[in-house]
């Protein structure tokens, strides 16, 4: 019965280390992107700066999209 128990504590250990695992795993794949999408807002604001700048808002003609 106590063997039982001790494997039953270890593997639950084991399963809660790999899940924390996977949890910063996650974290780092998530800051990542976050950082990606944050390099990508501020290309897209440089950009839309930049056009204002060549042809202001108020002069450019509606986007049309399909």
């Amino acid at each position: 019965m106590r063997v039982d128990k001790q494997v039953g504590q270890a593997s639950s250990a084991n399963l809660t280390e790999q899940i924390l695992d996977q949890l910063r795993i996650n974290q780092k794949q998530f800051e990542k992107q976050c950082s990606e999408i944050e390099k990508q807002i501020k290309e897209l604001v440089e950009n839309i700066e930049t056009e204002d700048e060549i042809e202001p808002i108020q002069n450019r003609k509606p986007y049309k999209r399909n």
